[in-house]
């Protein structure tokens, strides 16, 4: 891959029929002015230094060329501070994925 910040990515079959799942694993943008305002309010101190290392891996349902047409519904997600554990966990969540035993359970995101 030739975005450094995917750490990966994979559509995975359902069990049931038309059923696709996206697993992806990226790193959080370091750069992001929301960020660095939210450190600020958590530290009560504002930096424009980037933020440490943050990954996180998501899963979403999507068609079987691997389409998520709502970003908003996310089926699994965990958070990473290291790269090398983000890699593990998306490998984790793959497997899970694929051989059915990680629970998926919906939470929406960013809806009204």
């Amino acid at each position: 891959m030739s975005d450094p910040t995917i750490i990966g990515q994979a559509i995975i079959a359902g069990w049931w029929p038309w059923t696709y799942y996206w697993v992806s694993t990226v790193e959080l943008d370091r750069r992001s002015v929301l960020g660095k305002l939210t450190r600020g309010v958590r530290t009560g101190v504002y930096s424009e230094d980037p933020l440490p290392e943050h990954y996180v891996t998501q899963v979403f349902r999507c068609d079987k060329e691997g389409t998520v047409t709502r970003m908003e519904e996310v089926y699994y997600q965990r958070e990473y501070d290291t790269r090398t554990e983000a890699e593990a966990g998306h490998q984790s969540t793959v497997s899970g994925v694929a051989d059915g035993t990680l629970t998926l359970r919906l939470m929406r995101q960013g809806s009204p």
